[in-house]
């Protein structure tokens, strides 16, 4: 969208994971699911004798049990039972199934145009993530004309819950910046380009209570004052 209309879009908020099927990326994930494991569980994953990461991957999801998927994108043992209970609540299960779906996209990637995004975007990333390691995070942003890269020095994948109040604060300083920073007013209609991205980020969660996911509500929240302005 940033790309294609850069007219409608004022600011992106983008999480780092732009293909999946890089290999970095299936490495490093191999690598968090079986640091996540312990017993036999870490030992048939240790015994598996296969070349192919992406054939590797999937026969490690298939040994992993929905703690261990749970534990996975979390420094803070603590925030994945908490993430846990969300899900508990839902009545859904991670299976690593979506990650095989888009995985095997066919079209043309988001990476090989990251040059031709001209307005600001925020990149943010846990420091400990495995599942969309750092560098390839760094690499992204590289590419992005105005990126600002922000590390969650405490968390993982999911800086929304882990580090919260940092994360909102963050978030919501760079949709609205001050005014050293701010550039001419866009009208709602640009706003509304960025806030979607924002709504979609929070909708794609509403599978579980507000009460897990208080990042995404108070970011809501700031963008429906602006849906309500249009």
């Amino acid at each position: 969208m940033a790309r294609v209309e850069p007219k409608r879009v004022r600011r992106v908020v983008q999480a780092p994971a732009f293909d999946l099927a890089d290999p970095a990326i299936t490495e490093s994930q191999i690598a968090g699911l079986t640091w996540a494991t312990s017993g036999q569980m870490a030992e048939q994953i240790g015994q598996l004798d296969l070349t192919a990461l992406e054939a590797l991957l999937d026969a490690v999801w298939s040994l992993v049990d929905t703690e261990t998927v749970d534990r996975f994108p979390f420094q803070n043992a603590r925030q994945a039972r908490r993430n846990q209970g969300g899900w508990e609540e839902s009545g859904q299960v991670n299976t690593g199934e979506l990650s095989q779906a888009l995985r095997g996209q066919i079209g043309p990637k988001i990476a090989d145009h990251l040059q031709d995004v001209r307005v600001p975007v925020l990149m943010i990333s846990g420091r400990h993530d495995r599942n969309v390691p750092l560098n390839h995070t760094r690499q992204a942003a590289d590419q992005l004309p105005q990126a600002e890269l922000v590390i969650f020095e405490h968390s993982t994948h999911f800086p929304d819950i882990e580090t919260t109040s940092l994360f909102v604060e963050t978030v919501l300083s760079f949709l609205n910046p001050g005014p050293a920073q701010k550039e001419a007013r866009p009208s709602v209609n640009r706003e509304w380009a960025t806030l979607v991205k924002v709504q979609q980020c929070f909708q794609g969660r509403r599978f579980w209570s507000r009460r897990h996911h208080p990042a995404w509500t108070r970011v809501a929240v700031y963008a429906e004052q602006y849906v309500g302005a249009r």
